[in-house]
């Protein structure tokens, strides 16, 4: 991992953003026609066992179809998406709280939470 120059607040290198952010020209759209999604291995006729694989998990062949693979490429940009927010917000936390005011202040909130 490369770090940026000290952080002002905090006197400690500073990590870079990190997972880089996926160029959105580059995600395909989803469209969709009504058709069924592609469930079974054309190769050899197994149960794809998830729809963000571009290979079958059975035999390892790749899976061709273009709609297959424009799903799994948003699907998988999706949950990185998703994963990249959640990073960000420990980040934001932890700059803001600390590590261990973090983890309190989880704590607050879990508590609060179960509050009824």
């Amino acid at each position: 991992m490369s770090y940026d120059p000290l952080d002002p607040s905090t006197g400690n290198l500073a990590p870079k953003a990190w997972p880089p952010a996926i160029k959105q020209e580059i995600i395909p759209e989803i469209v969709d026609d009504g058709e069924e999604p592609l469930t079974h291995c054309p190769h050899c006729r197994h149960k794809l066992l998830t729809q963000r694989s571009p290979l079958c998990s059975w035999c390892g062949k790749p899976i061709n179809d273009e709609k297959y693979l424009a799903r799994a490429a948003a699907e998988r940009a999706a949950i990185d998406e998703a994963e990249r927010r959640k990073i960000q917000v420990e980040t934001e936390e932890t700059k803001k709280f600390g590590i261990v005011g973090r983890l309190r202040h989880k704590a607050k909130e879990l508590k609060n939470s179960n509050k009824i």
